[in-house]
């Protein structure tokens, strides 16, 4: 008898000892469960943000596809342009050939907005580095330093960014006024430096 309550005696420490063993199981197995979770979450956001990075970087590919063409369509209307404006001081007879390089160069100017070109206006505006290269400067009287005055090229946005700077002519400042000549009171010293 005595050897059954000694065995009997052992089996709560040994359910004890297994119900620990058991506790720290389950306690690794859900930190291990908790680790996996956060991990799987921080995947799914990376391939959602890649998605997201994805879907923006094809739309700017397809809004900006046709830049590279409308940039070398720009000379050809900078020329209509240029021939309308030298056929306005031309005579009559030539009115209705005016009429038709108006009416083309129209069209063309159409078709480049329809496909999201358009010209902007600079003169009377601030200088702006990134729309306007300056090709020269002039004193102008009533402007500001710093204003497009003139504009030899215009400038083009395709959506919403510059596709090509618009050439311009920028007003500068009042001429420097010559410098004061030194006040009578000063006197070099032998090592050449002004006393007062």
């Amino acid at each position: 008898m005595a050897d059954e309550t000694t065995e009997a005696g052992n089996e709560p420490v040994e359910m004890q000892v297994e119900a620990n063993e058991s506790d720290q199981k389950l306690a690794t197995l859900n930190e291990e469960l908790t680790k996996t979770k956060d991990a799987l979450l921080r995947t799914a956001a990376d391939f959602d943000n890649f998605r997201k990075r994805q879907r923006r970087e094809m739309d700017d590919m397809k809004k900006y596809a046709a830049e590279k063409v409308l940039l070398e369509l720009l000379p050809a209307l900078d020329n209509l342009q240029r021939a309308l404006a030298a056929a306005g001081q031309s005579n009559a007879e030539s009115k209705s050939l005016v009429d038709g390089v108006k009416m083309v160069a129209e069209q063309f100017r159409s078709a480049l907005e329809n496909q999201g070109l358009k010209a902007y206006v600079s003169v009377g505006q601030k200088f702006d580095p990134q729309k306007h290269e300056a090709i020269s400067e002039r004193e102008q009287e009533g402007t500001e330093a710093g204003t497009v005055v003139e504009e030899f090229q215009k400038g083009y946005m395709l959506h919403d960014r510059v596709a090509r700077p618009a050439m311009v002519v920028v007003a500068k400042g009042p001429p420097a006024k010559a410098a004061a000549p030194p006040a009578a009171s000063e006197e070099k010293a032998d090592d050449g430096e002004t006393l007062n």
